[in-house]
C-alpha cells in the first residue's frame, strides 16, 4: 500500500498511470492493467474534513441551470481558469478561491465568503469582477488533483456533510470543459 507523503501529499503517480501497464513483465507475460487509486485525494479529503469544521473548502465553484460544480485541487491546479472556461460556455461563477458549502433538507449548497463574492482570479491579469450566483446546489466534484487514466470511468463519489456527490477526475483534454458542460446541463451521466 502506498502511503502519502509528508504533509498529506498524495504520493507521486505510477509510470504506468497513462499506459495501462503496471511496469515490464516477466519474458512471456503480460503486464496487469494499472488500477486507478480508489482512496480520495488529499485535495478532497481536505475539502471533506474543511466541510464537516464549518470552514472555508480550498476550493471554485461554478453552477450552470439547476446543478453546479464544486472545483477541488491544490494551488495552480487551474481551478480558476477551467472556472473560467466553463463560464465562457454559460456557467456562472458562484465561488473562486473559498467556498462555503452547507447541506439543507439533503443537498449540498455552495456560496462565497461575502468579501471575494463576484471576484475571480484570472492568472496574469489579477482579480475580475464578474457576475455570479449567491448560492447553487452543488451536483457534482471536480478534483483536479487526479487524472482521469481510464476511458469510460467507474462512478465514485466523495461524500460531503453526509452526502454522496458523484467525483469526477480532470480529463488532460482540450474538451474538458465542454465536457463538464454538458455534464450540467444532462444532470450527470448516462450510465
Amino acid at each position: 500500500m502506498t502511503r502519502p507523503a509528508p504533509g498529506g501529499a498524495d504520493p507521486p503517480a505510477p509510470a504506468a498511470a497513462g499506459g495501462g501497464t503496471a511496469g515490464p513483465a516477466p519474458a512471456g507475460r503480460r503486464a496487469a492493467p494499472a488500477v486507478p487509486s480508489t482512496r480520495p485525494s488529499a485535495a478532497a479529503r481536505a475539502a471533506a474534513a474543511a466541510a464537516r469544521a464549518g470552514r472555508p473548502l480550498h476550493a471554485t465553484a461554478v453552477a450552470l441551470g439547476a446543478g453546479g460544480l464544486l472545483i477541488l485541487g491544490p494551488s495552480g491546479a487551474g481551478k480558476s481558469g477551467l472556472a473560467l472556461a466553463l463560464m465562457a460556455a454559460g456557467a456562472e461563477l458562484v465561488a473562486d478561491d473559498g467556498v462555503i458549502v452547507t447541506a439543507a433538507e439533503g443537498i449540498i449548497l455552495a456560496r462565497a465568503p461575502g468579501p471575494t463574492a463576484g471576484l475571480i482570479e484570472a492568472r496574469g491579469l489579477g482579480l475580475l469582477r464578474v457576475g455570479h450566483r449567491s448560492v447553487a446546489r452543488i451536483t457534482a466534484i471536480a478534483d483536479l488533483s487526479r487524472t482521469e487514466t481510464l476511458r469510460l470511468p467507474p462512478s465514485r463519489t466523495l461524500t460531503l456533510l453526509g452526502r454522496p456527490l458523484p467525483l469526477l477526475h480532470a480529463v488532460a483534454s482540450p474538451h474538458f470543459a465542454a465536457a463538464l458542460i454538458a455534464y450540467l446541463r444532462a444532470g450527470g451521466r448516462a450510465v
